[in-house]
């Protein structure tokens, strides 16, 4: 999934779009600012060994919060 939304972001094509620089130039530009933000919130979230949310405890919670994170930086994206 995530190859073929990195394709169509590459080669969208707006006839209005005035922006200076190229689809490709920006798909790939989030890509790493996401693929950053994945790998800086997992390395918060590693330094807490005993961490709890809700009835889950230790690594199972460090997954749960990684996903809630993405998924809600995810949403402010699409203007949520």
């Amino acid at each position: 999934a995530s190859y073929s939304l990195f394709l169509e972001g590459c080669t969208y094509a707006d006839p209005h779009d005035q922006s200076e620089y190229s689809t490709e130039l920006r798909t790939a530009f989030g890509a790493v600012l996401g693929l950053a933000f994945i790998l800086g919130t997992k390395n918060v979230l590693d330094q807490y060994e005993d961490l709890k949310f809700g009835a889950l405890g230790g690594a199972d919670a460090r997954k749960a919060l990684l996903i809630f994170f993405v998924m809600t930086l995810h949403s402010f994206s699409e203007g949520v």
